[in-house]
């Protein structure tokens, strides 16, 4: 779902399920993509095909990310407050419409990835963001 080539990309054209983005010379996932297409490595025009829904699962996962991050720096920082403010958000996770559209079985990462990190095991949360997550957040 999650479109590599996107991160910190802009997108240039949307056609149905074709996107063209300009990638940023750094971005490896970009660079692979041209090379293994045939067309000049040098170019930084991305085109992606992608399924209805990805961009909105894409999306919601990336929303999800911010607020797992959001709730371990507060954690971390030892303020309820913003810690009280994620999780609010986090609850509203599996009912987002592009999850209950394209993707219901993300909704099951709520149950031991989200709910065991708001229990008190802040390394799950860690672990998940640093293995999905690591285009959207400065860890």
């Amino acid at each position: 779902m999650f479109c590599p080539q996107a991160a910190g990309a802009t997108v240039q054209t949307q056609d149905g399920s074709d996107l063209t983005f300009e990638a940023d010379a750094e971005n490896l996932a970009a660079r692979r993509s041209l090379e293994g297409s045939g067309l000049d490595p040098d170019s930084t025009g991305v085109v992606v095909h992608v399924a209805e829904g990805d961009l909105a699962v894409s999306e919601a996962l990336y929303w999800q990310c911010g607020w797992i991050d959001e709730y371990l720096n507060a954690a971390d920082a030892g303020n309820a407050t913003r810690m009280d403010s994620a999780e609010v958000q986090l609850g509203t996770f599996p009912t987002l419409n592009a999850i209950t559209t394209y993707a219901p079985e993300f909704a099951e990462m709520h149950s031991y990835i989200v709910v065991p990190m708001i229990d008190g095991d802040l390394d799950i949360g860690r672990r998940w963001l640093d293995k999905n997550c690591q285009a959207y957040t400065n860890r």
